[in-house]
């Protein structure tokens, strides 16, 4: 199938590239030099009829736009809105993994952050994942090459990949195929490492962030949502890293959405859907380097846009109705008010230790340890670590909200 499936594509050109791939020979690894073409993809904005393509996508853009308004509300009504971000960002965490066939729970990932070493790798690389989001949430730069690749050091630090240069793009050709050691069996194959992919790079920053210069031919600019839609599509065609490209692309689209204004408060991940729907996301994808149908492509990802809000409104309900009936809990138990302040502090880090709750509560750990116990009567925690020292408590009800299995 590749390349003629893209030949003549009206969203980017074939140009020839040289790949390296793996063989074994006498039970060793060897590299061979592959020939064959890679697509690199227009510049953007796209070329297109901006009035037919906003006439195709108003209903599904107007359908995202409620939905995101909706929950924005719902998050700037709510006194401790800054409380739920984290549970919906290790949610995601574990969506977005997922659809790289990375699977692990939000328990596991809770031992991890604790500090504790996994049984087996990929609560670390999902814990990662969560990590670089919260990074990027938390820096001041735009979306930027720079920003991204801050985030794809801490993505791929300790784990499988480690190894292919985290934080730097890529100096080799990649592809994406079911053998990613035999290049004849491409799928796709983004742009060749260089002046290409370099180009591509700068191109897509400047969409991040409306360089007037884009538009300097009178070209105008679309709707934010179909925008981000369209910056994700590059991304992913780009495929600027050696490895994590997919987790990393899924967390600037999180990221973007918070940057562009339309929701203050990032609630909203797209991967849940994208998980969902896993093969129609690759297809859509590879469809609009073939036909360059940005209607299709842009009315999916609407669609998650709205699925999404829709999805994180329920799990804020959730969250909000489980604080509620652990304060009520404690007010019966007569408990103090740092056990309260306690019970947010959890929910935003989904666990804790005797060691922590002392400090935090500014007591001595036994009276900690009663104040774990008194969160315990609740139904609030439960014990996860397995052992008899050094105990760790999880919140059972938020990793239950925020498990993506069909009973989360």
């Amino acid at each position: 199938m590749w390349p003629s499936s893209v030949k003549g594509s009206p969203v980017g050109s074939l140009e020839p590239t040289e790949a390296f791939e793996r063989v074994k020979r006498a039970g060793r690894t060897e590299h061979r030099s592959a020939r064959g073409w890679a697509f690199c993809p227009a510049p953007l904005p796209p070329v297109v009829d901006r009035l037919r393509l906003l006439d195709q996508l108003r209903e599904k853009h107007d359908e995202a736009l409620i939905a995101v308004s909706t929950l924005n509300g719902a998050a700037k009504s709510c006194a401790f809105k800054d409380l739920l971000v984290a549970p919906l960002l290790s949610r995601d965490a574990v969506t977005s993994s997922r659809i790289e066939n990375t699977i692990a729970t939000p328990r596991e990932i809770a031992l991890v952050a604790a500090g504790q070493d996994p049984e087996r790798e990929e609560p670390t690389e999902v814990n990662n994942y969560r990590t670089a989001l919260q990074h990027g949430l938390d820096s001041n730069l735009p979306v930027c090459m720079r920003l991204v690749k801050e985030m794809h050091a801490i993505l791929m630090t300790g784990v499988r990949g480690g190894d292919k240069t985290p934080g730097e793009v890529r100096t080799v050709q990649n592809w994406i195929g079911p053998d990613e050691s035999d290049f004849s069996t491409a799928r796709f194959v983004p742009p060749r490492p260089g002046a290409p992919l370099h180009d591509t790079l700068k191109n897509l920053e400047q969409f991040w962030n409306g360089d007037a210069a884009l538009y300097s031919t009178g070209a105008k600019r679309l709707p934010s949502l179909i925008e981000i839609a369209v910056a994700h599509y590059q991304f992913e065609c780009i495929h600027p890293f050696s490895d994590g490209n997919g987790r990393l692309g899924r967390a600037v689209a999180a990221l973007s959405l918070v940057r562009s204004g339309l929701i203050e408060t990032p609630l909203i991940y797209v991967s849940g859907y994208f998980d969902e729907h896993r093969q129609a996301y690759y297809d859509l994808l590879l469809r609009l380097s073939e036909t360059g149908d940005w209607a299709t492509w842009c009315s999916f990802f609407l669609d998650a846009i709205a699925e999404q809000a829709r999805d994180a409104l329920v799990r804020v309900d959730r969250i909000s109705a489980e604080r509620e009936r652990v304060r009520r809990s404690l007010q019966e138990q007569g408990a103090q008010g740092r056990v309260f302040s306690l019970l947010d502090h959890i929910i935003q880090r989904q666990y804790i230790d005797v060691k922590e709750a002392a400090q935090r509560m500014d007591v001595t750990k036994p009276t900690a340890r009663a104040d774990i116990q008194k969160l315990e009567i609740a139904g609030f925690l439960d014990e996860i670590s397995g052992h008899t020292y050094a105990q760790l408590w999880g919140a059972t009800p938020i990793f239950e909200i925020i498990d993506p299995s069909p009973q989360g």
